[in-house]
Order: C-alpha cells, then sequence, then structure tokens
C-alpha cells in the first residue's frame, strides 16, 4: 500500500507500479479475511458467539469514518466525507492506509491469544478468566478506543498509542508510562491542532469533545497500565521463597 503512493508516477513496460501495487495489496489484504473471520469467532463464548461477531463487523464500519477523516486532515481539506485529497496528499495518504496494516499486525503479535491446538471448551475456560483481570481489561478498551480517537487530533496517533498499549502486554508499568507521555504529547498537539477551529459551529465543538475524550481515555489507560504493572510486582515480592 505504501509502495503505491511512492511508486505512482513510475512504469514498467507500459504498466503502472501504482495499479499493479494496489492489486497486490487486494489480493493480500483481502486474504486475511480466512484467517481473521474464524480466529474472533473463537474469541467470543460460545453463548455469545454470534452477537459477538454482529458487534466486531459493526464497529468495524467505525473505519468508513476513521478513513475519509484521516485522509481530510492530511490532505488540509475541511470535508470530512469526502475530501479532495491532492498530489501531494498522495505519499502520506497510502502511507497514512499503510500504516493501520501495522497497527493490525502488531495487535496479533503482542495482543491476541494463541488458539492453536485448543478446544473451544479451552478457549472458552481462557476466555472466562479474563473478569478477573480488571485493570488490564480497562487499559486494553481505554488505550485502542482512545487510540482511534486520537485522528482527529494527528492522522498518524494512532500508530503511537497502539505501540505504547502493545508494550503494556510485555511490562505494563513502561507501556502505561508511555501511554502517560502519549497522552501529554496529544495535549500539545491539540491545543495547536484545534485553536485554529471556530467553536460557533457544531462539528468544532464535536471534534473538540471527541479530542478530549481521547485524551482522557489514553491517560486512563495509562493509569490502569501502571496500577496493573504495580501490582503484578508487588504481588511476586509477597510470594514466599521456597528452599530447595
Amino acid at each position: 500500500m505504501s509502495l503505491a503512493g511512492y511508486l505512482h508516477d513510475v512504469y514498467i513496460g507500459g504498466a503502472s507500479m501504482f495499479f499493479v501495487m494496489i492489486l497486490l495489496q487486494s489480493f493480500m489484504g483481502s486474504g486475511n479475511y480466512s484467517i481473521v473471520g474464524p480466529y474472533m469467532g473463537e474469541m467470543w463464548p460460545s453463548r455469545l458467539r454470534g452477537s459477538g461477531m454482529g458487534l466486531v463487523y459493526g464497529v468495524g464500519n467505525l473505519g468508513k469514518f476513521i478513513g475519509p477523516a484521516g485522509l481530510a486532515l492530511i490532505a488540509g481539506s475541511s470535508n470530512y466525507v469526502s475530501p479532495q485529497a491532492t498530489a501531494d496528499a498522495l505519499i502520506p495518504g497510502f502511507n497514512y492506509f499503510a500504516y493501520w496494516y501495522i497497527i493490525g499486525a502488531f495487535a496479533f503479535w503482542l495482543i491476541a491469544p494463541e488458539t492453536r491446538g485448543q478446544t473451544i471448551a479451552q478457549i472458552d475456560q481462557a476466555m472466562s478468566s479474563l473478569t478477573s483481570r480488571g485493570s488490564e481489561i480497562t487499559s486494553a478498551v481505554c488505550g485502542i478506543v482512545g487510540g482511534v480517537l486520537t485522528i482527529i487530533i494527528h492522522p498518524f496517533a494512532p500508530l503511537a498509542v497502539f505501540v505504547a498499549v502493545g508494550i503494556t502486554v510485555a511490562s505494563p508499568t513502561l507501556g502505561g508510562g508511555l501511554l502517560i507521555v502519549c497522552g501529554a504529547g496529544l495535549v500539545y498537539l491539540a491545543l495547536g491542532t484545534l485553536a485554529a477551529l471556530s467553536l460557533a459551529s457544531i462539528g468544532s465543538l464535536v471534534l473538540v469533545v471527541l479530542s478530549g475524550l481521547a485524551i482522557a481515555l489514553i491517560f486512563a489507560a495509562g493509569v490502569a497500565s501502571i496500577v496493573t504493572g504495580l501490582g503484578k510486582t508487588v504481588g511476586q515480592s509477597a510470594q514466599p521463597a521456597t528452599s530447595t
């Protein structure tokens, strides 16, 4: 996807590399649904599988808003529904599309649980144990929702937020600290971005509210992750030493 932007004016043997890259992306990108669909079905308890899949696909329609909104910000257009992208926005626009695939790869690599070789009953049992991990779930949900909303502040802001969310899996304290740093940086960016808006319009007020909500969610995710990390540290130190 990213190469399509960089090679948009390159021709080899009369073939446009732009269209070749788009064809390759369509072929490879559509193939991921053969894995993602069944995998998502495994993530829901048996009694909620149908409703859960419907919810997932419904939430996925947020991309119909996020895509045009991000392109509008990149192109400098005020039309968030059908932005008129310029040639100068071609490369950053396709980089913007490409980095969503990178975010998806990070999510599967760092967050998604392994289900290979497990029965549905075993997966259900593992999923039910998540109810005792309140702060971890709070951190993940707030981080993901807040990260998606940060696109209002900067088109590439979600990438930094999602990387920090991924780090919380391996190191909750470090990831939580990075989320708080991301929140502080977004406050700075938001002040510059939103200062140019006219608060007299309803659309501008909605952007201000959503930006504030995104920043609040990211700070909440950072605090919850740090609480998780400190709790694990305390729990490990409280375990009695065993003698051999």
